[in-house]
């Protein structure tokens, strides 16, 4: 016998995820595009919260700023006003360029449930970069939710992400890489023996390859994983399946990758 308060959930799951839908049917999208010089060696900056970053080269001596912004709000008026206050500033010189992405303040109200279906519910919006540089250039790149990929470029690189995967293919410099939720994928053109390269993440696997003729200190240490090299290391501390230390070559460079929950493999190109 059916209670008297019971009911069916092919029903009503359907029917929540379409009232949910409704909640943010309102989507805006507004297209950037601008060109800057910059000198060879020159640096670029850019800030973002939500949205994904591709960085890729060229062979002049200019940036190339690609962008998509785009908001999703319960009313069209509430889409708008967003779509106005979510702006990309520049600043720049001759060598040097900073891109920060400014987000739209929310109105405040009253937590609700019910808020999920009326015009309180507080909006959504992203900001996706795609952007050529010089070959030769120095990059900090931020962002909060959302993936990182850099191909082709020699200079000093800064990522930084929290939810998002990392992905740096033939590229060349010291590196400084960190997320909390993704997986760091490197592929390294040449190391010098003055590189340093520092990948680090929480939730997810590293893989690194390198160059038959490298010369560095290793460093490599996970939790819930295990490590593999293709490369002879000369062990100078603790050696496992999960940590160890030691040098490759001359051990000049210094490669240390961290991870808690997930593999390192450290493979020859």
């Amino acid at each position: 016998m059916k209670s008297l308060f019971s009911f069916d959930y092919y029903y009503v799951l359907p029917l929540f995820f379409i009232i949910f839908g409704c909640a943010f049917g309102n989507r805006l999208e507004e297209k950037f595009e601008q060109s800057y010089p910059l000198e060879r060696n020159g640096s670029l900056s850019l800030t973002n919260l939500n949205g994904s970053i591709t960085i890729t080269s060229h062979a002049q001596a200019e940036v190339k700023i690609m962008a998509t912004k785009t908001v999703r709000a319960a009313s069209h008026q509430e889409a708008e006003r967003l779509m106005e206050q979510l702006k990309i500033e520049i600043t720049r010189g001759p060598d040097f360029i900073e891109i920060e992405t400014e987000y739209p303040r929310q109105r405040r109200s009253h937590s609700s449930f019910w808020n999920l279906f009326t015009s309180n519910r507080p909006g959504q919006f992203s900001v996706s970069y795609e952007i050529v540089v010089p070959e030769q250039v120095k990059l900090n790149l931020r962002t909060t939710n959302g993936h990182v990929h850099v191909e082709n470029v020699s200079g000093e690189l800064i990522v930084r992400t929290t939810n998002g995967g990392l992905k740096l293919i033939d590229v060349d410099g010291s590196i400084s890489a960190k997320t909390t939720n993704g997986s760091i994928e490197s592929t390294i053109s040449k190391f010098d023996a003055a590189n340093e390269l520092d990948l680090v993440t929480t939730n997810g696997k590293i893989k690194i390859e390198l160059p038959d003729a490298v010369d560095a200190t290793v460093y490599a240490r996970t939790t819930n994983g295990r490590i593999s090299t293709d490369f002879p290391l000369q062990t100078t501390g603790h050696y496992s399946s999960r940590r160890i230390e030691g040098t490759i070559g001359a051990g000049n460079g210094k490669i240390e990758l961290r991870t808690t929950n997930g593999s390192i493999s450290i493979q020859k190109r």
